[in-house]
């Protein structure tokens, strides 16, 4: 773990990347937090799917994409690491791809909050 903060210290790229998904991570959980008395009990969560009762979840779904972005984070932070010192680029790379589905669940997130309230 100590090599692991050491290269996060280095490493500009990696350490802004994984330090914005962090943030962005806490951040979506408080907003959460702050409105989960608000929200509806029913939310439109899997988008994807035809219109109706299909498409809508019980507000206790919306934490498991959550959960997913949580052990993405878990598994970004070891995987960085030995890929990092093999080969830089592929490490750097991991840690962009983490920025980047960071950023299409901050967006999933506040839309379902904005639509949920």
């Amino acid at each position: 773990m100590k090599e692991t903060l050491k290269l996060f210290k280095s490493d500009k790229v990696v350490s802004s990347a994984y330090l914005l998904s962090t943030v962005s991570f806490f951040i979506v959980g408080a907003a959460i937090a702050v409105a989960w008395s608000h929200l509806a009990p029913y939310l439109p969560i899997f988008l994807k799917l035809a219109w109706g009762y299909d498409r809508v979840g019980l507000k206790i779904e919306m934490l498991y994409p959550l959960a997913l972005w949580f052990v993405e984070l878990v598994i970004a932070f070891w995987l960085i690491r030995p890929v990092y010192v093999r080969t830089v680029i592929l490490g750097r790379f991991i840690a962009l791809a983490l920025l980047l589905t960071s950023l299409l669940f901050l967006i999933f997130f506040i839309q379902i909050v904005r639509i949920g309230v």
